[in-house]
């Protein structure tokens, strides 16, 4: 089937929100916070990261428009498929 096994190391917890009163916007914030921290000290200089987000409701939706414009400044931000992407013969 040509399927490939993608595995996160970093996750937002943006679901959190929704499922549990004591997990709040500022919980998910300091996850991104984190996930940029760690480029700036020098996590990803041999490796990507690739961090899991949700899109399970306007929060979780909001939370990723918010925050794309730092990951897009310190990263190359590209979606999974252009990793495995490929080309058909003929």
């Amino acid at each position: 089937m040509g399927l490939q096994t993608i595995i996160w190391k970093y996750d937002s917890f943006d679901w959190r929100v929704a499922m549990q009163s004591n997990y709040t916007q500022a919980n998910v914030d300091a996850s991104y916070q984190m996930f940029i921290s760690n480029l700036t000290a020098g996590t990803f200089n041999d490796v990507g990261g690739i961090m899991l987000t949700h899109e399970l409701n306007n929060f979780t939706m909001q939370e990723a428009i918010n925050w794309y414009p730092q990951l897009k400044s310190s990263f190359s931000v590209r979606g999974i498929s252009h990793k495995y992407s490929y080309r058909r013969n003929g």
